[in-house]
């Protein structure tokens, strides 16, 4: 564990501004990465089934 450092009130205040803008941008990068996590899942765009073939009929053979 480090040793506290005795700073002046001008000096804290500061430093826990710089520390208050980080957490605030830490927390719009945070919101957008969940905003574009939510657009995927499960209410985002939805993957395509297609089957290539149905039942009752031969799978497509490949090369053709």
């Amino acid at each position: 564990m480090t040793a506290q450092r005795i700073v002046l009130h001008k000096e804290w205040l500061e430093a826990d501004r710089a520390l208050l803008a980080e957490e605030k941008a830490f927390a719009r990068l945070r919101d957008k990465l969940l905003r574009r996590r939510r657009e995927l899942w499960p209410a985002g765009p939805k993957i395509a089934v297609v089957p290539h073939w149905a039942m009752g009929t031969r799978p497509p053979v490949s090369g053709r």
